[in-house]
């Protein structure tokens, strides 16, 4: 039910915000226990999101093959595991200091609201976006160092990459989600306007990573990197229209698979 690459999308960028925070790496414990939490928090949103979405899962013919839908996984097993992940996340956070532990409970939150989310607002995008933006802000916070603009810019491109890529997902279920009532960007405006909105929240990433280049004041080679980014995002869109939906999955996780890992190697060669 829970792959260990699903954590590949928000663990870079957490330890982007942990490598960020201070002039030097944390210490090993610190990056340990962070990156533990982090796994945790993941599998805590992931688990409680199959939980409960699982009956709409069992009417869409995309889920059918779920652990939770088949019986291969019951639903009290679903359960134990992803409240024993919330409990890990919690306790984790409470080893790194009081401001982790505020926003493991936010992420907690947060996580259930998506869940529920796409029943009231096709605004679901972004609360999925903004759990994940919040990992760089968690890996500052986890250092001990005081908040500042930075991890907020890097959470913010963070935010509108996963937006945009969870719309471009979103559109191979529009004609189940129009049938159901559920909301979402396609449902609310069509394929064609919503993979139009996906483009221009992938915009937005660049331009925060780019300011967050500035703040950090990494080196000329940061550049190259947000060119070869915006590149592998020009190409995502490439790989998905409104009247051809096959490569969605393509363009979904292997693309951005590749991503967060280079966004995360740039930080680390062009520090000054």
């Amino acid at each position: 039910m829970i792959k260990i690459e699903h954590s590949i999308f928000a663990l870079p960028f957490a330890w982007f915000g942990l490598f960020a925070a201070q002039d030097t790496f944390p210490s090993l414990l610190t990056f340990i226990v962070f990156s533990l939490a982090m796994v945790c928090g993941r599998s805590f949103a992931m688990g409680i999101n199959r939980i409960l979405d699982v009956k709409i899962d069992t009417e869409n013919p995309r889920t059918l093959m779920r652990p939770l839908v088949t019986g291969e996984i019951t639903k009290k097993q679903a359960l134990i595991f992803s409240l024993s992940m919330g409990v890990g996340l919690l306790i984790f956070s409470a080893l790194l200091n009081i401001k982790c532990v505020i926003l493991a409970i936010i992420i907690l939150c947060l996580s259930v609201l998506y869940s529920y989310a796409k029943r009231f607002t096709f605004l679901c995008h972004f609360i999925l976006g903004l759990i994940l933006g919040l990992s760089p802000v968690a890996g500052w916070l986890a250092t001990g160092t005081e908040l500042t603009l930075t991890p907020i810019l890097i959470g913010l491109g963070v935010m509108f990459w996963v937006a945009g890529f969870d719309i471009i997902y979103a559109c191979q279920d529009f004609e189940f989600d129009l049938k159901q009532g559920l909301n979402s960007f396609p449902v609310k405006y069509g394929l064609n306007t919503a993979l139009t909105f996906a483009g221009f929240f992938h915009i937005n990433t660049i331009i925060f990573f780019l300011l967050s280049g500035l703040a950090l004041n990494l080196n000329f080679y940061w550049y190259l990197i947000m060119a070869t980014v915006s590149g592998l995002l020009i190409w995502q869109h490439k790989l998905v229209s409104h009247t051809n939906l096959s490569k969605v999955n393509i363009a979904f996780f292997y693309i951005n698979a590749i991503i967060s890992p280079l966004i995360l190697l740039g930080f680390i060669l062009c520090s000054p």
